[in-house]
């Protein structure tokens, strides 16, 4: 699966869970930390941060597909609680 973002090769496929595969993508984060100025530069360095994201909980669901596009940390969730 190639990287929405850019290049590379970021995001991991799991197999079936529960019927629906599931896709792992690290670069699903919310940024929760931003500068005060509001220049594109400045936010394209801060994105590139690790410490200024965290996970983001939105699930993308592809119904048409069958897929659900997920954060490595919620599919760690979703596995625990449903086994």
């Amino acid at each position: 699966m190639i990287n929405m973002n850019g290049g590379g090769f970021s995001s991991g496929m799991i197999g079936n869970f529960g019927g629906i595969k599931i896709i792992i993508n690290n670069n699903m984060v919310d940024l929760f930390r931003k500068p005060r100025c509001k220049s594109k530069r400045i936010l394209r360095k801060w994105t590139k941060n690790p410490l200024n994201s965290r996970p983001s909980k939105n699930i993308m669901h592809d119904r048409m597909r069958g897929i659900m596009y997920c954060h490595q940390v919620i599919y760690e969730q979703l596995r625990q609680e449903f086994g």
